[in-house]
């Protein structure tokens, strides 16, 4: 599973680095990703969760451009104030 982060706005945040979808998954569930920072703190962000369609037998991913998101696996997040 990926992640893609979106502020209140709906902009995307830069994501600065993801794991490869060509190898298959480690077997610990821990995800390194990285973020660019915001320039002005956004009133919510969104997690949106997302997984590539991988070949079984290898785990290459069939296409990596296409993204398969998973809707009831969102969060959004609001600071407390």
């Amino acid at each position: 599973m990926y992640y893609n982060i979106v502020d209140g706005q709906g902009n995307p945040i830069q994501q600065s680095w993801v794991p490869s979808p060509y190898e298959a998954p480690k077997n610990h569930y821990h995800e390194d990703e990285l973020y660019s920072a915001f320039s002005t703190a956004p009133k919510s962000i969104t997690i949106k969760p997302y997984t590539y369609t991988v070949e079984k037998s290898d785990w290459t991913a069939v296409d990596k451009q296409t993204k398969t998101y998973h809707k009831d696996l969102e969060m959004t997040i609001r600071p407390v104030r």
